[in-house]
């Protein structure tokens, strides 16, 4: 099942439930960001004219490539502001832990069993590997200090092996 895409259970739980979380869903999407990453995101930290933000998390620093697709999101999000210097309005302060669980009701509420945050930086793995990124690039754009954990996250779809197997000796 699709659990990610324009038209999935999971974004219309969201759309019906929470309808002002979509651009959240959507930058974790389009960037891979760790949900860490994401919640403590400064508006200081976003950097669209050099196309990156800079995020502080497992890692350390470490910059995130972006597209038009994540400035799309940004600015749904900057649409939200209030007077917070963090992107995720919840957010306080420096170090405050993300409790919040509108994700989680989300996915219950699409049906889907065992998903969560954390599976979103697979998908993103596996959508840019799909798209024909080698596993070095996709690394770096998710900030995975190995090629052995990348590969963790790396989880090609049936459809992409059936064409993959077809170009075989052609």
């Amino acid at each position: 099942m699709r659990t990610t895409g324009r038209n999935s259970p999971l974004r219309d739980a969201i759309r019906a439930t929470c309808p002002e979380r979509e651009a959240e869903l959507d930058l974790a999407l389009f960037t891979g960001m760790r949900r860490g990453e994401q919640f403590t995101l400064k508006w200081a930290d976003v950097h669209r004219d050099q196309g990156y933000l800079e995020v502080h998390g497992k890692t350390g620093r470490r910059q995130v490539q972006t597209n038009a697709k994540t400035f799309e999101a940004i600015e749904q999000l900057r649409k939200r502001r209030t007077d917070s210097d963090f992107v995720c309005t919840e957010t306080q302060r420096d170090g405050q832990a993300d409790w919040r669980r509108w994700f989680e009701k989300a996915v219950k509420a699409a049906g889907i069993r065992n998903f969560h945050w954390h599976d979103l930086r697979h998908t993103f793995c596996s959508r840019e590997l799909i798209s024909g990124l080698d596993i070095r690039t996709v690394q770096k754009l998710a900030g995975h200090a190995s090629i052995v954990t990348m590969t963790k996250y790396a989880h090609l779809s049936p459809e992409h092996l059936r064409e993959a197997a077809k170009k075989i000796g052609g």
